[in-house]
């Protein structure tokens, strides 16, 4: 992509078309705290701290078929035989 402008890799009659691609990444950061103490009536008397990290990558493709018929040999020519 130059400057949000996709590009055109290529396109055969008869096959879907390509519309949309997307990526996502996402980055979340916990904080947890854990209070112990000895019973129940008692005060804290010890305390940890925890962090969870987690990052997370989303994909995603859009295509679609416009065509109403469906065109003769258009698989077998492109893939070969299937």
């Amino acid at each position: 992509m130059v400057a949000g402008i996709p590009l055109v890799i290529g396109a055969r009659k008869g096959l879907p078309n390509f519309n949309e691609f997307s990526m996502h990444t996402e980055v979340q950061v916990e904080r947890k705290f854990q209070f112990s103490r000895p019973n129940t009536n008692s005060p804290v008397n010890q305390t940890n701290e925890m962090y969870v990290v987690g990052i997370t990558n989303v994909f995603g493709v859009e295509g679609w078929n416009s065509y109403s018929n469906t065109y003769p040999g258009a698989w077998k020519s492109a893939f070969g035989r299937i």
